[in-house]
């Protein structure tokens, strides 16, 4: 094997490792959503909390590289927006 094909291998491994490192973080985040609505999730409730998290994950990445995550936050924002992703009110 050359020194070529071992980075690429290990460049593999990498990704793979960040991968599932990413899908815990989301995974993670979209439990405490969903945690965090004080009643049932509704199915649209969980679609909503799987692109919020997947957006954030991937607004921390960027950031974590040392880019621009602006976008990535634009469509955080957007996203809860549309989502009408709220939290029940609190009883009385």
């Amino acid at each position: 094997m050359s020194a070529s094909s071992s980075q690429l291998a290990r460049g593999r491994i990498r990704m793979r490792e960040i991968a599932r490192e990413s899908e815990a973080e989301r995974k993670a985040i979209e439990a405490d959503l969903l945690a965090s609505l004080g009643r049932t999730a509704t199915p649209l409730d969980r679609i909503a909390a799987e692109s919020i998290s997947a957006a954030v994950v991937r607004a921390r990445r960027l950031r974590a590289c040392g880019r621009d995550d602006s976008e990535q936050r634009r469509q955080i924002a957007q996203l809860m927006r549309a989502s009408g992703f709220r939290p029940d009110k609190p009883a009385p």
